[in-house]
């Protein structure tokens, strides 16, 4: 592997690493606080970009996500 090969490697471990943790603490979070699914929801759509070899856009898509009100114990709420 060359350089590039091995920082991108690690990048990419470092971003699973921190999505696993993130994950394990919203859990825990709402675990201690017992917090709880809402009804409520929002949509979010955001565009991606592609590129081309030389860095030009070469074309976009839409990602839509769905985040989720949670309700706890202590009063707050929280979209996720």
């Amino acid at each position: 592997m060359n350089r590039v090969e091995v920082v991108v490697v690690i990048a990419i471990v470092a971003l699973l690493g921190f999505a696993i943790y993130s994950e394990v603490s919203l859990h825990n979070y709402a675990a201690e606080h017992h917090c709880k699914k809402t009804g409520d929801t929002r949509e979010q759509t955001t565009i991606q970009y592609t590129y081309d070899d030389k860095g030009n856009i070469a074309g976009s898509y839409p990602v839509f996500t769905t985040e989720y009100l949670y309700a706890c114990d202590d009063g707050t709420r929280h979209w996720h």
